[in-house]
């Protein structure tokens, strides 16, 4: 059954683009007869370990029974179990609505919710975790329904949202939008800075970051050239080396006054790491969409918030600012970011570009814009460098207006 034949059944056209990923390979690995989540002894089952009472019974043994018959909601549900638990790429805040053909359309979530049981169990047995995390684990799953039940006297299912948060916790990533994202720490060298009043931002490095003469930074630097960060911080200012939104650091210093400045994020603080699946272009409305939808769901579902997205990728070289027409996707992308070096060997993420093969500039396809205006830069001795950006979530309603570099210092 195809993925458009499912979405006409169901009514749910309005969902295509988010149950796309990996739809074929599903259809592939869809198992025969009724799977382990339907069946409703696995699923009393797993409804006590997560702390939720018999009066859930009924409702879940309807919804698998109704969903056991349905060969399009079979599938579709499969299709979900894949990709919460095993990578798929669905995007499930954009997960259709069932009510109209389930008996109640949370249920069908919160049987998927389930079904996160048995995955629990083994990864934490791979992984030798430690005396509780099983239990741990089931109780957020309990947290949720009962979240999502608030002070109902009846037991209702979940929100496909409890989906997007269990797809991050087991899977490593949650698909929102354009974008996966990862809830993890902020591993970078330097500190972000806000104004108070104004709208300038700036990132600061951390002493001792090692920069080469173009402000970029090389993975094995030499330590005879280029130079080295300062960095003073007293009770009145922090004093140190800039980074430009343009993806370089400056050589002199800048004074931040506590009074006008505050910091956005330190090392070791929670951001969102994003993951750029392929296949589509980065329109900037669907990149900036995306991120809007990120942070409200993360600081919704997360007790720590988060203000910051970081990429770190090919995607973010300040090389391509040099190849590449500004009024393409991939430029317009990076001017709406504030871009940053990371240590470069020179071969990251090439394979990305011109594909599997090694990589000679020799023979190396130059088929489009940016193949043909990268080796060209390359052919002429140059080094490549990947590169890192971040986006502020407070800076998404200004997305299309270059917000960093117009308000650059």
């Amino acid at each position: 059954m195809t993925l458009d034949e499912v979405l006409q059944q169901l009514d749910a056209g309005a969902s295509r683009k988010a149950l796309a990923p990996e739809w074929e390979k599903s259809l592939e690995t869809l198992p025969e007869g009724v799977p382990a989540f339907l069946d409703p002894a696995n699923v009393r089952q797993w409804r006590v370990l997560c702390g939720l009472g018999a009066e859930y019974d009924a409702s879940l043994k309807a919804a698998a029974r109704r969903i056991a018959g349905d060969p399009a909601l079979s599938l579709l549900a499969w299709h979900g179990y894949r990709s919460a638990y095993y990578g798929a790429d669905v995007d499930f805040l954009h997960w259709p609505d069932l009510a109209g053909v389930t008996p109640a359309s949370g249920f069908f979530n919160l049987l998927l919710a389930l079904a996160a049981v048995p995955v629990i169990v083994e990864r934490n047995r791979l992984k030798d975790a430690p005396e509780g995390a099983n239990e741990a684990a089931f109780a957020e799953i309990g947290r949720l329904c009962a979240h999502a039940r608030g002070g109902a006297r009846k037991p209702v299912g979940l929100p496909s949202t409890a989906l997007t948060f269990l797809q991050h916790q087991l899977s490593g990533a949650a698909r929102i939008g354009r974008f996966r994202y990862t809830r993890t720490r902020f591993n970078g060298y330097f500190e972000i800075y806000r104004e108070r009043e104004g709208a300038r931002t700036m990132a600061v490095a951390f002493p001792d970051a090692h920069f080469n003469d173009k402000g970029l930074m090389d993975f094995d630097p030499d330590p005879g050239s280029g130079w080295v960060a300062r960095r003073r911080d007293d009770e009145h200012a922090v004093i140190g080396i800039p980074i430009s939104p343009l993806g370089r650091a400056l050589r002199e210093e800048v004074r931040l006054p506590h009074a006008q400045w505050r910091r956005v994020i330190t090392y070791g603080e929670y951001a969102l790491a994003i993951h750029i699946p392929g296949g589509a272009p980065l329109e900037p409305e669907a990149c900036r969409d995306s991120m809007r939808e990120a942070e409200a769901f993360f600081n919704l579902h997360f007790p720590k918030q988060v203000a910051v997205c970081t990429l770190v990728s090919w995607i973010a070289s300040p090389i391509l600012g040099k190849v590449l027409p500004p009024c393409v996707n991939l430029a317009r992308f990076q001017q709406e970011a504030y871009l940053y070096p990371v240590p470069a060997r020179g071969d990251e993420h090439l394979n990305k570009i011109f594909g599997p093969e090694p990589f000679d500039p020799a023979t190396a396809p130059a088929d489009t814009t940016l193949r043909k205006g990268l080796l060209d830069y390359l052919r002429h001795g140059c080094k490549w460098y990947w590169g890192g950006l971040f986006f502020l979530f407070e800076g998404l309603p200004y997305f299309g207006e270059q917000w960093y570099r117009a308000n650059w210092a």
